[in-house]
């Protein structure tokens, strides 16, 4: 299976999603995430967030934020079929987030002078239903500031 990474960052508030990626309408399949890093290259401070990867049951129709291309790992791999976003906004009359499912799948407590790894032991990456706009998003439940949130996320597809 081909494997991918998406870069992404957002300044948000609880709420926002920092980045996500879903599969397509043409060829979905079962996406599986396999690594997250999450930092900020902020100045240190002692802020923290609590942040939460989640899965995507539904793409939203409109988006905010800016697409992201998936970067092959191997180059020598196809282009990627799923499709992906960074620095979603909170939903308001315009744009409207993907609609995630109840709970989440992993729970980071982050402080701001810290980065975190989660590395799936093999056979415990987390599996995405094959249907289209499903998939997985790293999402701000709670923040005692708005700062830089960067997040890496590999997946095969």
């Amino acid at each position: 299976m081909p494997r991918y990474s998406i870069v992404g960052s957002a300044t948000g508030t609880a709420g926002s999603t920092i980045a996500y990626f879903v599969n397509s309408a043409t060829s979905p399949s079962r996406l599986k995430l396999y690594e997250v890093m999450v930092g900020s290259q902020a100045t240190p401070a002692d802020q923290a967030q609590e942040i939460d990867i989640r899965r995507i049951n539904d793409e939203a129709t409109t988006n905010s934020g800016a697409a992201v291309t998936p970067q092959p790992v191997d180059e020598n791999d196809r282009v990627a079929l799923s499709t992906a976003r960074e620095a979603v906004t909170e939903p308001d009359a315009n744009n409207t987030d993907p609609t995630y499912e109840a709970g989440q799948v992993l729970e980071i407590p982050l402080n701001l002078r810290a980065t975190f790894r989660w590395i799936a032991a093999p056979g415990s990456e987390l599996v995405a239903t094959a249907a289209e706009d499903t998939g997985f998003g790293v999402d701000i439940s709670a923040t005692t500031s708005a700062f830089l949130t960067n997040v890496t996320m590999l997946y095969e597809e």
